[in-house]
């Protein structure tokens, strides 16, 4: 029954995933799960939802610890951890302190991966996290590590433009 709800709606599966994820959660196949609560999270994301989407991910996450550890369960939960960290920190401005810890774990997994992009952004976001938190002795040690980063990889505009704000607000 599974199978054929999913191959029922196809390439149109992502406009109900959240029930798919549902269906598939309550069914035991956390792997299938974990896809579509992870789609419907990006989906609700996108209608500017980010408490809801951290839900979603949230439980993603959840199930992911049930997965066997491998490389790619690490990267699954790096990425996770990304939508999850941008939805904490989109829903609530009282929510600075969760994000610190998801940036720490995502650094270690992407480490671990040896993803430099994903590494130089959560480099970067906890470096931000830690300045808007006056914790700038460790906000600056971390972007001392995003500046060592940065002579073996070039960085995004992105994370460079992230990184500069942290410095912005260490200095002032």
């Amino acid at each position: 029954f599974r199978s054929r709800l999913d191959a029922a709606y196809g390439s149109r599966a992502a406009e109900i995933a959240l029930t798919l994820a549902a269906h598939h959660d309550h069914g035991g196949s956390a792997a299938k799960a974990i896809h579509y609560y992870r789609l419907a999270a990006e989906r609700t994301t996108l209608r500017f939802a980010n408490r809801d989407a951290l839900a979603l991910f949230d439980r993603a996450h959840t199930l992911m610890r049930r997965l066997p550890a491998t490389p790619e369960r690490d990267a699954l939960e790096l990425s996770l951890l990304a939508g999850k960290t941008q939805s904490v920190i989109r829903s609530s401005a009282s929510a600075l302190r969760a994000p610190v810890e998801a940036f720490e774990e995502m650094i270690a997994l992407a480490r671990r991966l040896g993803d430099g992009p994903r590494l130089s952004a959560a480099l970067a976001n906890l470096s931000l996290r830690l300045a808007t938190r006056a914790e700038y002795e460790r906000s600056e040690a971390v972007g001392k590590e995003l500046d060592e980063l940065r002579r073996a990889t070039p960085l995004s505009p992105d994370v460079i433009s992230i990184d500069t704000t942290a410095r912005v607000l260490i200095a002032s």
